[in-house]
């Protein structure tokens, strides 16, 4: 071997370990949450490295970064990235439209993870990815309360695991309860929902709405307690059901995320690559 073919050989391993090099490094970035300087540093590795067979793996890596900054423009871009790679007939264009999935889900865009896993499970033959699917389908309709189809979903796909876990889901508040309880008494349907310091605030201000038209009535001013009555006992009474029902409402979408957070994130990608 001469020294022109040495030198050529050369070069061509130190670029090959150096592009790995970056990779391995903007995927720690990422791992450690450090998602900006991941972002610059993949951007950095897709301009130079534009012939790299890495080169839909630092994409797909570079959609992620982008959606977990939470910014809607950033979510925006990351978005754009896995629609273009879903399209890709290969392992990363597989994770593309799982990730866009679950991305749709945590937005709680349902219609589109919805048509996204039924166009998926049509085409896909292997039984791994299926059940993966099936899984996202029953989050799916967790988070919709559909709780029941949920548990039909892991019947029928033999999932016995996920079964389990949606058998375990118990909403921790009732939904029809909360709203209820602050028909009979202001402010306690949303005590019974965590909301104390409004609940107690609503219980006050009813209350002292309540006493004003006894006052009144109690004077012979009818006009005053019919216009306390109209003008804010009303709209405070209304207003603390309804923030009873949303009380609840929020109560169980929390209990709802963090219980399903573990199947939202997104796994270790080493298998990926």
């Amino acid at each position: 071997m001469n020294l022109h073919t040495f030198l050529i050989f050369g070069i061509l391993f130190s670029s090959i370990f150096a592009y790995e090099a970056e990779l391995n490094f903007a995927d720690s970035l990422f791992a450690s949450g450090y998602y900006k300087e991941a972002i610059t540093t993949y951007q950095r590795f897709t301009f130079y490295n534009f012939a790299s067979p890495m080169l839909p793996y630092a994409r797909y890596k570079l959609a992620l970064s982008y959606i977990k900054l939470k910014g809607e423009k950033e979510k925006s871009k990351g978005e754009g990235i896995l629609k273009e790679l879903a399209s890709r007939d290969d392992e990363i264009g597989e994770r593309a439209r799982i990730s866009l999935i679950k991305h749709y889900l945590r937005e709680d865009r349902f219609s589109e993870a919805n048509l996204e896993i039924d166009d998926f499970l049509l085409f896909t033959k292997e039984k791994s990815k299926a059940r993966e699917l099936n899984r996202l389908k029953s989050i799916l309709k967790i988070k919709g309360r559909r709780i029941k189809e949920a548990k039909d979903i892991c019947l029928i796909s033999a999932d016995t695991g996920m079964l389990a876990f949606v058998k375990d889901i118990r909403l921790p508040k009732s939904e029809r309860l909360a709203p209820l309880l602050s028909a009979f008494i202001p402010g306690l349907g949303e005590i019974y929902s965590g909301k104390y310091r409004s609940g107690l605030l609503s219980f006050l201000v009813n209350s002292l709405c309540g006493y004003g038209i006894y006052y009144s009535l109690k004077e012979g001013r009818k006009m005053d307690a019919i216009l306390i009555f109209s003008f804010l006992f009303l709209r405070f009474y209304q207003g603390s059901i309804q923030n009873a029902a949303e009380a609840a409402w929020e109560y169980n979408e929390n209990y709802l995320n963090n219980r399903l957070k573990g199947y939202l994130n997104e796994k270790s990608l080493s298998d990926v690559r």
